[in-house]
């Protein structure tokens, strides 16, 4: 427990919902959100409406007691306050205590506490203070969301939800967070579902380089792409994002999420010719195509090459594109019955 802040007050009326009182407060309070230096005036203004001797702000005050309580208010008399309230409160300085959980939080609860002298709560003020719990507990969560450094899970699903292109928020392992209205074309082209919450692509070279994306972007912390072929000849590039967030600004633990973006190449099904004389492959890429034209596998190729698949599908999805072919099985039939008897069409650009 830590009490963060205590004002006291001259006698002057009590709460009510005026307009103006309210507004006053939850002006002040707002801005205490944007500034926390700014919550000083917040307390003192409450302070001065309850006509209380003092106003306490406690943050994680173990009160279990309260936990079930059918109200987030209480008017507590002098019996039953020593059980609830720390002995760092004085209160012996009043007779009369008001007590508002303002929010649940990991062991305990954040509190006001409002204490006076003499005169007794009333069930107006106990009720005044439940209207004004919505916006106090407003101002900390908005303000500890500004405080953060990572947006929330709830933030990265309204820009999921608005972006243009087909856009899906996942996780690592492919689980749909949310997807927006244009992302059901790409799931019907190449073609693809979410299954048990998943998303996965009936062409299993597709679903192992999504898999493997989503993977390499959750351990590199950068942009991992993949090429999605359809029956039709139809290119799809995806693009897979690092989205790190929270689920709640102070005590959620932050979420490794991504953005799974897709765009349509362009100019797919207009290249006629094996390799274009302006984009020769290079040695490496070469090297990853004579590997496949030996029908080796992604896994085989990256584990011979000493790096991981996703580069290799990344090469060979570069090769497809400079070779103007759709899929790796038409890449195969277009050099010819052994495969690699095409390959002295590239001339020596490759070896370079």
């Amino acid at each position: 427990m830590r009490t963060t802040s205590t004002f006291t007050s001259p006698g002057v009326d009590g709460p009510t919902t005026a307009d103006q009182n309210f507004s006053d407060l939850c002006h002040k309070l707002y801005a205490g959100a944007v500034n926390g230096q700014q919550y000083a005036s917040a307390w003192a203004a409450l302070a001065l409406l309850f006509r209380a001797s003092s106003v306490h702000l406690l943050r994680d005050q173990a009160a279990p007691s309260l936990h079930n309580e059918t109200s987030a208010v209480q008017v507590l008399d002098h019996h039953a306050r020593h059980l609830l309230l720390p002995r760092a409160i004085p209160v012996t300085e009043a007779d009369q205590v008001l007590f508002a959980i303002v929010r649940m939080v990991p062991g305990g609860v954040d509190a006001l506490v409002v204490l006076r002298k003499s005169v007794p709560f009333t069930e107006a003020e106990r009720s005044w203070m439940e209207l004004m719990l919505a916006h106090i507990r407003a101002a900390f969560e908005l303000g500890e969301q500004l405080a953060s450094r990572l947006p929330t899970v709830d933030s990265a699903v309204q820009l999921a939800r608005i972006v243009p292109k087909p856009c899906l928020l996942t996780d690592e392992d492919g689980r749909c967070i949310v997807q927006n209205d244009a992302f059901g074309r790409v799931l019907e082209a190449t073609p693809g579902a979410v299954r048990g919450g998943r998303v996965v692509f009936d062409d299993p070279f597709l679903q192992d380089s999504w898999q493997q994306a989503l993977q390499e972007a959750r351990l590199t912390a950068a942009t991992r792409s993949l090429l999605a072929t359809t029956s039709t000849g139809e290119e799809w590039m995806g693009h897979v994002v690092p989205f790190p967030c929270v689920s709640s600004p102070v005590h959620g633990v932050p979420r490794h999420l991504m953005f799974a973006m897709f765009e349509r190449s362009a100019g797919a099904g207009l290249r006629t010719h094996p390799v274009a004389k302006s984009s020769p492959l290079t040695k490496a890429e070469f090297e990853v195509l004579e590997s496949v034209l030996r029908g080796q596998t992604a896994k085989v190729i990256a584990s011979m090459r000493g790096c991981s698949v996703n580069t290799v599908r990344s090469q060979i999805a570069t090769i497809l594109g400079k070779t103007g072919h759709h899929s790796q099985k038409e890449l195969i039939a277009s050099f010819g019955v052994s495969g690699l008897e095409g390959l002295e069409t590239l001339g020596t650009n490759g070896r370079r």
